[in-house]
């Protein structure tokens, strides 16, 4: 026993070295700077404060209003790394609560590794450098750069040691109950993985089970992982059914060359700038192309399919084999042509399995079941030797592999460490908790969008847009259409503006501050054309303050307070309803005029606050049908349902005083609404090409109060 833990400490510390070396100069800035470009980094720091302030606010951590504000988004198909954002919890400084899970990631994974090759080899040195070649991989090392999420790879070989053992092993809870956490584990740091573990464990129920499979411990190890990842499923559920889930593209594009599992990384101190030219011509590029398997690994397999060992790794080579034509993706690309196609194309059209649009990242799972096989390998040629030059030739072993895969000096993110990032908090004055309307508008995956959720943990206020991993297309569809934003977006990609619509966004100025709250305006400068700053001058001036330029980078103006509304119309003929139309609404034509009809999901509007005292709503619709019923909900309170009847509607009613104090949201659900037909068309001549349009158009909402003049937008 105390050989034992005299072992795996020697180990650890062995690992600790290699994470410090390769991660290197990383240790000197653990606290002013995070290891990668300036890229997605940044939303992984904001994931870790957000998180964390959610959190210890007793509030849903899967939803923020701070982005896209005041409509909020969820969370759930968000890269938000759950798992990491927990264990950093007690950390006050998100620049070394980065840093560290990082650190913890490189550690445990090479452990993880080190524990399962031990349990199949057990043999410690053989076992050693399988957590050297699965750990330190360049494909960590690609995504290092930014994408956090896949750096955590370390709970995928604890879920693999404990399935193993589930089925290898006399029935045991214990394995069942520690399988399950590391699948919630895994899960929990990306659903990528966790994706790739349900395909593993599907080849070894077929190779490995077989006839074991219908047994009292695939139903525990089934029914145990359901309760653990249930809460999950519930809420990614919910948000499918609100139409949150978006199907991602580009797989034809990340798809590993095969060509690159042969070629050095990009990032090698020596190779690097030889090969840069060659992963130029990949269609991957320099992250997502990076499966680099390394020429002492690659040895090692060919000839464990050359010796006699073949049979014993039968699985191991199997599974290599799988995800090795998993991560080449649609079709097989040599340095970036074409040759034909995989089966990897009709996977892709499975339900829910086209959300994970990167096959090359497959290479984590090629590279796992290499350095099983590696292990083994290992074993057999060091078992000739003492137990001295057993060491000193795994520790040759592991310097090759290291200088294979080096990636040091590692580049490091010197953004937090910046002045601007040091001089943006004061620049943001006062008590007030309005929004920040960045310009361009920062909902693109623009670098500079992911930057500036990372001040959004300086200044902490709420912004309009965002970045996030999968933003829902019915938001991505509202700021695109919606008056003055959707004009900011269209003039920033150099489009034309028809001065029609300028005069009309002029008219909205003020409704479109006081539904955002919004409270300063900050200009990019690198990305301001003439048409975006002659747009904005000639649509905020008057509303502005003053401008002050921080580091020649942006330009902040604070803007003039709006007062509450005193009463709205929205006539949904009009342009200005795109404002308040968040979704749920879409285009038609009744006799050839236009009219907005609902949608089989519902309609979702938002409302602004309102001045002190009573208000009254009052909505008008037309139905062309008489079946189904109507029910209308304002902040998630039902506060009518109706039955439809043919003709013009009027819904009227009274909501709380809360109305005057917070946004509002109004919730129309339908129910039992059949279809637009062509019926409807040669009846009542409504004619919409959208296949999710019902026959029910609406006409306008008021809101009165018991206060004076009715603005109307």
């Amino acid at each position: 026993m105390i050989n034992e833990k005299k072992t795996l400490f020697i180990v650890l510390i062995g690992y600790v070295f290699i994470t410090l070396l390769m991660t290197y100069p990383l240790v000197f800035h653990l606290t002013t700077h995070i290891p990668g470009d300036a890229g997605d980094g940044h939303q992984n720091l904001w994931n870790i404060w957000h998180f964390k302030k959610r959190l210890l606010n007793f509030q849903n951590p899967f939803y923020t209003n701070y982005l896209y504000y005041p409509i909020g988004v969820k969370l759930i198909f968000h890269t938000y790394g759950v798992f990491n954002n927990l264990l950093v919890l007690p950390f006050n400084n998100i620049v070394l609560a980065y840093n560290f899970i990082v650190l913890f990631s490189f550690v445990m994974s090479a452990m993880g590794m080190y524990f399962l090759s031990f349990y199949l080899t057990q043999d410690k040195f053989g076992s050693f450098i399988a957590g050297v070649i699965f750990s330190f991989c360049p494909y960590k090392f690609a995504h290092l750069l930014g994408h956090l999420n896949l750096v955590s790879t370390e709970w995928i070989p604890f879920y693999i040691l404990y399935l193993i053992k589930t089925f290898k092993e006399p029935f045991s809870y214990k394995n069942i109950c520690l399988a399950s956490i590391f699948f919630l584990s895994t899960i929990l740091c990306s659903y990528y993985y966790v994706f790739y573990l349900i395909i593993f464990t599907t080849l070894f129920f077929t190779f490995e089970v077989k006839n074991r499979i219908f047994t009292k411990r695939t139903f525990f190890l089934i029914l145990f992982i359901f309760i653990s990842v249930f809460p999950l499923l519930v809420m990614g559920f919910q948000a499918y059914l609100e139409g949150d889930f978006i199907k991602g593209s580009g797989y034809k594009q990340f798809s590993a060359d095969l060509l690159a599992f042969f070629i050095p990384s990009p990032l090698h101190p020596l190779f690097g700038p030889y090969v840069k030219p060659i992963y130029s011509a990949f269609r991957a590029g320099g992250t997502e192309g990076i499966v680099f398997m390394g020429y002492i690994v690659l040895a090692l397999f060919i000839y464990s399919v050359l010796s006699s060992q073949r049979k014993k790794l039968k699985f191991w080579l199997i599974s290599a084999l799988c995800f090795f034509i998993l991560s080449l993706g649609p079709m097989l690309q040599i340095y970036g042509h074409g040759i034909f196609l995989l089966p990897y194309q009709p996977l892709y059209h499975l339900p829910l399995i086209g959300a994970f649009r990167v096959p090359s990242r497959f290479d984590i799972m090629l590279t796992l079941c290499l350095a099983i096989i590696a292990g083994y390998q290992i074993k057999l040629f060091l078992s000739k030797f003492s137990l001295k030059k057993r060491f000193i030739l795994t520790s040759i072993f592991s310097a090759f592999i290291i200088f294979e895969y080096a990636a040091f000096p590692y580049p490091l993110d010197p953004w937090p460490s910046s002045r601007l990032a040091h001089d943006i908090k004061p620049a943001f004055k006062g008590p007030s908790k309005g929004s920040i309307l960045f310009i361009p508008f920062g909902d693109c995956g623009q670098y500079g969008a992911a930057t500036l959720m990372y001040f959004q943990t300086i200044f902490n206020r709420p912004m309009l847009g965002g970045y996030i991993s999968r933003t829902p297309p019915w938001l991505v569809n509202y700021y695109e259409n919606a008056p003055i934003i959707g004009t900011i977006k269209k003039l920033a990609r150099g489009n034309q503006v028809s001065k029609e619509r300028i005069i009309k966004d002029r008219e909205l100025i003020e409704e479109m501050i006081r539904l955002y709250n919004i409270q300063y305006i900050v200009g990019i400068k690198e990305f301001l054309n003439e048409s975006l700053i002659e747009y904005c001058t000639t649509i905020f001036s008057q509303h502005v303050i003053s401008c002050k330029k921080l580091d020649d980078i942006l330009i902040i103006c604070p803007l003039r307070p709006i007062p509450p509304s005193k009463g709205l119309r929205i006539d949904f003929s009009k342009y200005a309803s795109k404002l308040y139309i968040i979704k749920g609404l879409t285009d038609g034509l009744v006799s050839e005029k236009h009219i907005k009809l609902a949608q089989k999901k519902g309609s979702f509007l938002i409302l602004p606050p309102l001045g002190k005292g009573s208000h009254k709503l009052i909505l008008k619709m037309k139905s062309f049908t008489d079946k189904g019923e109507i029910n209308i909900f304002l902040n998630k309170e039902k506060v009518l349902q109706r039955k439809l009847s043919k003709g013009n509607l009027v819904f009227e009613f009274k909501p709380s005083e809360n109305l005057a104090q917070k946004h509002n949201f109004l919730e129309l659900k339908y129910k039992n609404v059949p279809s637009l037909k062509k019926s409807d068309y040669q009846n009542n001549f409504i004619y919409c090409p959208d296949k999710k349009a019902l026959p029910l158009s609406f006409i306008s909402l008021e809101i009165t109060s018991n206060l004076p003049s009715l603005p109307q937008p």
